[in-house]
């Protein structure tokens, strides 16, 4: 198995078990800065918080039009949520 480098979230009791996710290797593998790294992670921890996901290789479990449905449901809940900042 082939570890990355540097952590991928600043909580270290967790590092180990998010680092052995294949799916978050090639993630930030792709990311070349590390403040878009931390960006990126801070929005998919909460999506998986927020969907209660249980890791995020478990994405890749989902069927497409499913996960596309997600995303819509999401971003409506942003929507009304920008709405009543107003």
């Amino acid at each position: 198995m082939v570890l990355s480098k540097r952590p991928l979230v600043k909580n270290t009791k967790s590092t180990k078990h998010y680092m052995q996710q294949h799916s978050l290797i090639l993630f930030d593998s792709a990311i070349m800065f590390p403040k878009t790294r931390d960006s990126y992670i801070g929005y998919l921890n909460k999506f998986q918080d927020f969907f209660l996901l249980k890791s995020y290789d478990s994405l890749f479990e989902i069927d497409p039009k499913k996960l596309q449905e997600i995303l819509e449901i999401k971003n409506n809940m942003l929507d009304i949520q920008n709405k009543f900042k107003m």
